[in-house]
């Protein structure tokens, strides 16, 4: 199997002009493709138990890791093995001692390759644990969500409360799901087993003209092809654009010291822009496996339409035409956002926000430029929440005003956005600094005179 394998990813490097481990993670989801559509005709719940589905996705998932990752799947097993030993000895605070020692793990991990391998960017078993990690953390509080009384918790908390542990057969398949193993995104485990027991598929009753009533049921085949689409064009960008727009530039000498400000901002905004269509591809395949396999339906709209969102881990239009830093940091990587939301962000009582963009932080890794990006994320997104609450008001009419607000608002999001995202690409201080420098350090310190000067709502509304 390894051989052929090999030969499956010459091919695919070959074919895409792709480095080993990027053609081995095409090649993976390629075949995942395959193997969902499989599970979709041949594994569906009309036709066989959930054991035989929890068990084909397993399988599946298990092999698809193997291939890529060799040995190193004893890293996820490992992980996987002790967090659910812990779930049934059920000792005191089970979640958040399982959240730390995975999170320990995957800490370990990043720190390995920052020492060994510094500022690479070679797909590895890390990445699978970092979804995992997720997972884990999620069926650790759910569980211990279904210990409280439904009064006790939160909507959110309640809606994806575990009662009783789960089987070791249906945790490992969540875990292992060759679904979202390789590139994610992560999902809540509720929603997985009523995909497994084939509870996610409601109808959707239509009347026609003449009053009678007919019912229909999502179909898969729109939401795989549009995402599969979307790898291919994003896949495009990334092999053929973004190869162009390089950030290292940004700290050579001569634009250090002899392009405009606004030259090198508007760069920053391209690379930073075209960095992103890697990971577009990433989830977009993630999203296509998905939804060959016939999971992700998350329900109708009013129309009567099919929406199939729940393994959606991008907004590109909102992100790319967002006004705010809220809409831009919502738009990406929905499903960690919403796994810092439940673990972290609701739990949390003193200042969630910095709790919730450390832990984030701390979950990529410990490259210095991960931490600029985060703390000043989060930083930067208290001050704008803040002044859109003061002064957006003012200027939503006339439409000519609300428009030409939308249009500076969108460039202070997005010059925002950029400056945080050069510092998550340059990881290292030194080269940090060097640009910040060139650009006058203009984010810190708008930020730090917005803080400064900034009234109180309360007291600016009296």
């Amino acid at each position: 199997m390894p051989s052929f394998w090999e030969n499956v990813d010459d091919f695919t490097s070959n074919a895409f002009g792709l480095a080993p481990d990027k053609a081995n993670l095409i090649a993976s989801q390629l075949i995942s493709i395959v193997f969902a559509f499989i599970f979709y005709f041949g594994f569906s719940h009309k036709n066989v138990g959930t054991n035989a589905r929890h068990v084909y996705s397993l399988s599946v998932g298990m092999f698809l890791a193997f291939c890529c990752f060799r040995w190193q799947i004893i890293q996820l097993i490992a992980s996987a093995v002790i967090s659910y030993i812990l779930l049934r000895l059920r000792v005191s605070h089970f979640q958040i001692l399982i959240l730390i020692l995975t999170m320990a793990h995957l800490c370990s991990l990043h720190l390995h390759r920052q020492i060994f391998n510094y500022g690479s960017y070679i797909l590895d078993v890390t990445g699978p644990l970092m979804i995992m990690v997720q997972k884990i953390s999620i069926v650790g509080f759910g569980y211990s969500d279904g210990f409280s009384k439904d009064e006790e918790l939160s909507p959110l908390h309640k809606q994806h409360k575990i009662t009783g542990c789960p089987s070791l057969l249906a945790y490992m398949s969540y875990l292992f799901s060759f679904l979202t193993l390789m590139t994610g995104p992560c999902f809540f485990f509720q929603d997985y087993i009523q995909f497994i027991e084939g509870n996610s598929f409601k109808p959707y009753s239509v009347q026609n003209s003449q009053g009678k009533s007919h019912v229909k049921y999502p179909s898969n085949f729109m939401p795989f092809l549009i995402s599969f689409l979307s790898v291919l064009f994003w896949g495009f960008v990334t092999v053929k654009i973004t190869s162009q727009f390089p950030v290292n530039y940004l700290i050579e000498p001569t634009v250090l010291n002899e392009s405009w400000f606004l030259a090198k901002l508007v760069y920053a905004y391209l690379c930073t822009t075209l960095y992103r269509a890697q990971y577009y591809v990433a989830w977009k395949f993630g999203e296509a496996v998905s939804h060959a396999a016939g999971f992700g339906f998350s329900g109708w709209t009013k129309e009567g339409l099919d929406t199939w969102d729940l393994v959606s881990n991008c907004k590109v239009i909102e992100l790319e035409t967002g006004t705010s830093l809220k809409v831009l940091i919502d738009s990406w990587n929905v499903q960690t956002s919403n796994w810092l939301r439940y673990i972290v962000y609701t739990r949390f009582k003193y200042n969630p926000t910095i709790a919730t963009f450390t832990l984030s932080a701390m979950w990529h890794g410990f490259y210095p430029g991960y931490y600029v990006t985060f703390v000043g994320g989060a930083i930067a997104l208290i001050v704008s929440k803040k002044f859109r609450k003061l002064y957006r008001h003012n200027f939503l009419s006339p439409p000519y005003v609300k428009f030409l607000y939308d249009v500076f608002t969108w460039i202070v999001a997005h010059a925002t956005l950029s400056f945080l995202i050069v510092a998550f690409l340059l990881l290292r201080i030194s080269l940090i600094i060097k640009f910040y420098k060139s650009v006058y350090f203009y984010m810190p310190i708008i930020t730090l005179l917005l803080i400064a000067f900034l009234p109180n709502p309360k007291e600016h509304k009296k």
